[in-house]
């Protein structure tokens, strides 16, 4: 709806053009967006320390310092008793970051703590 309005498309009209022109995600790939980006923040040190907190290492266990997966920079997942659980940031945010390409989890991205000027 907020993509036919800022463009002007009218209803009987396609939307996956407008949402490519605009660079917009469609909902469910813009949710998974977000949470790799709060948890690259929470293993950057930017986010909030609660968050941060959420996110361990797989080399925080000595057990599994040894282990492939350490060296790819995962996170443990806890385990999850309720479909709720499964949903929560606690379990959705390690596991989606452990299913993106390992060369994700080492970008280096400048973080900007003031807004971009718009001009």
């Amino acid at each position: 709806m907020a993509a036919r309005m800022v463009s002007g498309v009218r209803r009987s009209e396609h939307i996956t053009p407008v949402l490519e022109d605009l660079h917009w995600l469609p909902v469910s790939q813009r949710v998974v967006f977000k949470t790799a980006l709060m948890i690259w923040k929470c293993v950057h040190d930017v986010a909030p320390d609660y968050l941060g907190d959420l996110c361990v290492p797989a080399t925080a266990i000595s057990s599994r310092q040894h282990l492939r997966s350490a060296a790819t920079g995962t996170l443990l997942v806890p385990h999850a008793w309720t479909a709720t659980g499964q949903r929560s940031f606690a379990i959705n945010g390690p596991a989606t970051w452990n299913r993106l390409p390992p060369l994700q989890h080492y970008g280096h991205q400048t973080c900007r703590k003031t807004p971009l000027s718009g001009h």
